[in-house]
């Protein structure tokens, strides 16, 4: 019977090698042109789902609803809009927001003041949840396609919004904050070249570099995490903020904690420096922001308003 087991050995290895063989291929397609791995299907969304909900901050009542659009070739996208129960006939100034890989749409209850605002909270895709686990490993393809997605659903999301009588006719803006941070670059850029006009953006805990980004966040020994690091730096290279930073056109305001051990600050200021004028940059003496710390979210949350407010 051993014989049973050597095919069978050699049938998993074979299907092991054309696996890693077409990822490395496809990798180094998107090393070669990054932007046209990212610029996929964005025509108008189609609204299949919502669902209202009451809910408040600390200063209003407020209206919750959950919504899936799908958005033609990228996948379904859920996001939940936050709004006043008074909305103004013009409409309200409207924040796209993708946070933490943890938090997603959820991020919604850490805003204690959303006064002034439509907001919408973006969901990441359930798969890409695996990126930080060595479970990812098994995952790698699905994640990616996932991950490449993003930017794509981001500005579907913004097309719909921009037909919604909550929202005024100014651009959108899209802060990006922790693993969200990651994205902005990418999605940015990409809507130069989609021509979609977006708002100023907040970066808030974020940096370029991924593979400094991916040693710091994946559990294990060294010997463990440096060739993993090296292997995601890889294969998500088209969604690497150095290679964007320095073709966006907007304004920009970059924060960063000096003590942060998920974002490295050399990754930070590598991510503060490439982005071109005009940004705002500000290092705050703090560690990462988890939801834990809600006053550090408070603070970050008038930063982003008044800065949106003013630019």
């Amino acid at each position: 019977m051993k014989w049973i087991y050597y095919v069978l050995k050699l049938f998993l290895g074979t299907l092991v090698a054309l696996l890693l063989v077409y990822l490395g291929y496809r990798s180094w397609q998107s090393w070669c042109d990054p932007i046209s791995v990212l610029m996929r299907n964005t025509a108008f969304p189609t609204l299949l789902q919502e669902s209202s909900y009451a809910s408040e901050d600390e200063f209003e009542k407020r209206i919750y609803t959950d919504i899936v659009l799908d958005s033609r070739g990228v996948g379904l996208v859920n996001c939940t809009v936050s709004l006043p129960v008074n909305i103004p006939e013009e409409g309200l100034p409207c924040i796209l927001l993708i946070s933490g890989l943890d938090t997603g749409k959820k991020s919604l209850n850490y805003l204690n003041d959303q006064r002034g605002f439509a907001i919408i909270s973006y969901e990441y895709p359930q798969v890409i949840r695996n990126i930080k686990s060595y479970r990812g490993l098994f995952r790698l393809k699905a994640i990616r396609q996932n991950v490449f997605n993003v930017p794509s659903q981001l500005l579907s999301v913004v097309r719909w919004a921009q037909t919604q009588p909550w929202c005024e006719k100014k651009p959108i803006s899209i802060p990006g904050f922790s693993f969200g941070a990651i994205f902005i670059p990418a999605t940015y850029h990409f809507s130069q070249k989609s021509g979609i006009k977006l708002g100023p953006s907040v970066i808030g805990y974020g940096g370029a570099g991924l593979f400094d980004l991916f040693y710091a966040n994946l559990p294990g020994p060294i010997w463990l995490k440096t060739p993993l690091a090296y292997l995601a730096n890889f294969l998500f290279r088209p969604i690497e903020p150095a290679v964007h930073a320095p073709f966006l056109k907007n304004r920009f305001l970059i924060i960063n904690g000096l003590y942060d051990k998920l974002v490295p600050f050399r990754s930070a200021e590598r991510l503060q420096n490439i982005i071109p004028e005009p940004k705002t940059v500000e290092n705050l003496e703090t560690e990462h922001m988890y939801p834990e710390n809600q006053a550090l979210i408070n603070l970050l949350l008038e930063k982003t308003k008044n800065f949106l407010i003013n630019s």
